[in-house]
């Protein structure tokens, strides 16, 4: 399956930085009690994104428009 630009998808991740593998954004509740960036007014769970658009960080888009 293609993703092509301006395609609406559910997904969860979680990104980390690449160097100590530290997670600074997450869609996953269990991922950010793990990391102490849990916010209990926050909602988790899968985000709705629109590939290459720019919704999400640059590299989580282009690894969405490129898959």
């Amino acid at each position: 399956m293609t993703l092509e630009k301006g395609s609406l998808i559910l997904i969860d991740y979680t990104a980390n930085i690449k160097d100590t593998s530290k997670i600074f954004e997450t869609t996953i509740e269990e991922d950010a009690k793990n990391s102490d960036l849990y916010d209990p007014t926050r909602k988790y769970g899968p985000r709705l994104v629109s590939v290459g658009e720019g919704w999400v960080l640059k590299g989580l888009d282009e690894a969405l428009a490129e898959a």
